[in-house]
């Protein structure tokens, strides 16, 4: 998978991140190469659901343009159920893949094949 600014600014990946996304098999899992102390839990893998619109409530988040790589972070966590401060320490080795997830879920939100707009 490319990535994430690949993705934000080409509309291939893109479509390769909805084409992905929609032969996930769900749930997804993550494993970290670099785990994450979080309180006193170790946390070593995120477990991403398939998510529903309700993933997106709150953010500021137009169907038209790319959600903002803050807005991909929430999505992600929202996803995995964890707290954004777990997604703001991941190892940038890590999170490629989790931040595909949250492109992944957006593309699936917006239908394929619509272009998007330049932010």
């Amino acid at each position: 998978m490319p990535a994430e600014q690949d993705i934000l600014e080409d509309p291939a990946a893109f479509a390769e991140a909805q084409r992905i996304a929609g032969e996930r098999t769900w749930p997804a899992t993550v494993r970290l190469g670099t785990p994450i102390e979080f309180g006193k839990e170790t946390i070593t893998e995120l477990v991403f659901q398939k998510g529903n619109l309700g993933i997106i409530r709150g953010l500021n988040i137009t169907f038209d343009t790319m959600p903002k790589y803050e807005e991909l972070m929430a999505i992600a966590a929202r996803l995995c159920g964890k707290s954004l401060k777990v997604i703001e320490l991941l190892d940038p080795d890590d999170a490629d893949e989790v931040i595909t997830m949250a492109v992944g879920f957006f593309a699936r939100c917006r239908g394929a094949g619509k272009k998007l707009s330049p932010r």
